[in-house]
């Protein structure tokens, strides 16, 4: 996000490219919250999957707010996990991969999805 010098292009959606950089940034968010704040931490999270998808416009101090929050949900959760819970199943299913129920499993995916999403940026 910091290579954005100018706020506005990060919503920009240009030729072949589906979701802006601020939308994949708050996509990234809602799965760290989702997955690993309230599948392992239990940290109270309801989805936004539209707001994820569909903002526009936020300020980028507001994303980077919102990514330091999620580096504390994340870091807290990890310190603090027992590892004899990285085999747990996850409490959700993905709905691109039904079949897989484990999260930390699932680790290759998320960053095939992540890695794609950066690769589709303008």
């Amino acid at each position: 996000m910091e290579a954005y010098t100018e706020e506005d292009k990060l919503w920009i959606v240009d030729k072949q490219i589906a979701n802006s950089a601020g939308n994949l940034a708050l996509h990234l968010f809602g799965n760290l919250r989702h997955f690993i704040g309230l599948d392992f931490g239990g940290i109270p999270y309801q989805r936004n999957r539209e707001r994820e998808f569909g903002a526009k416009g936020e300020p980028k101090s507001a994303l980077f707010d919102e990514l330091e929050e999620v580096k504390k949900i994340v870091e807290t959760v990890l310190l603090n996990l027992n590892p004899s819970r990285l085999g747990d199943k996850s409490l959700h299913a993905f709905f691109w991969a039904s079949h897989v129920d484990r999260v930390f499993p699932d680790a290759p995916l998320w960053s095939f999805e992540l890695s794609f999403g950066a690769g589709k940026l303008p």
